[in-house]
This record gives structure tokens, sequence and C-alpha cells, in this order.
């Protein structure tokens, strides 16, 4: 990578990182993104909201090319490639969220995530899956990567 494309990724970055603050500070009522809290208190900063898309785009940004270089494939050209990303991703935020509620109700009846633990929190999932998805830095982790496959086909494409 040369000095060119390096501040380009910087600039996408920057522009990428500028989008998922404005989601919860500028539209967070139109979106329900939580706010990421900015204040120049730094001990009430919400770190992990600032700092999770940093490695969440660049991740994604060279993932793209060892995917390509160990499968011999081109799908991460196509625009497949997010929906079965952020696919997998929200499939494996909700299963992480069904067996924390689901261990969480066992303990509450002192039993093993039986029928009725995980009926429970089927139930309790079920109502609060986007709320908790919204609110949570996970969905920031997400679009970021997203995010992160976009500017890598950008800097590609305008090479």
């Amino acid at each position: 990578m040369n000095s060119n494309q390096a501040l380009k990724v910087v600039f996408l970055f920057i522009l990428s990182y500028i989008l998922l603050y404005s989601l919860g500070a500028v539209f967070g009522a139109l979106t329900g993104f939580r706010d990421w809290g900015f204040t120049t208190n730094i001990f009430k900063l919400d770190y992990f909201y600032f700092l999770i898309p940093i490695p969440a785009f660049f991740f994604m940004f060279f993932l793209v090319d060892w995917i390509e270089q160990y499968f011999e494939t081109k799908l991460t050209r196509n625009f497949i490639f997010p929906v079965f990303f952020v696919a997998l991703a929200l499939i494996a935020y909700y299963v992480a969220v069904f067996w924390f509620y689901c261990n969480l109700f066992s303990l509450a009846e002192e039993s093993v995530c039986s029928a009725n633990g995980s009926s429970a929190a089927m139930q309790y999932v079920s109502q609060t899956f986007v709320s908790s998805l919204l609110q949570s830095p996970y969905i920031i982790f997400v679009l970021a990567a997203v995010l992160g496959w976009l500017s890598k086909l950008l800097v590609e494409r305008f090479e």
C-alpha cells in the first residue's frame, strides 16, 4: 500500500467514524442508536463506543484481501458479501443474547437451561432483540466492518 492509498483509507475511515457517531448523536431519535455520550470528563466517557469502530473497520478492510487469497474467490467484491456478513453477525448476536438470558433465567430458578429457562429467554429476547441490538456497541462494530468493506472497494476502484 502506497502513501496515496493510505491517505485515502484514513480519509474514508474518518468519514465512516463521523457517520457512525452521527447515527447516535444526531440521528439517535430516528435510528434508535445509543448516543456515545461524548464528554470532557474522561471518567464518564464510554471508551468502548469510541474505540470499537477502529478495529472493526481495519479488520474488514484487510480481511477482504485475505479471503480472496485463501478461498481463491472474488465473492468479497460482490454486494452479497456485506448482506451475508450482517446476517451472520445478527445470528451470532441473537445466539449470544439468547444463551446469556437463558443462563440468567436458569440461575434464578436454580436449574439447568431447560425448557422453562429457554422459553422465558426466547420470549424475552424476541421482545427486546432490536432495542438491545441498537443500544449495544455490537451494531457499531458490524456497521464499521461493513464501512471498512465498502472503503476497500472504493480505494481499489479509484486507484
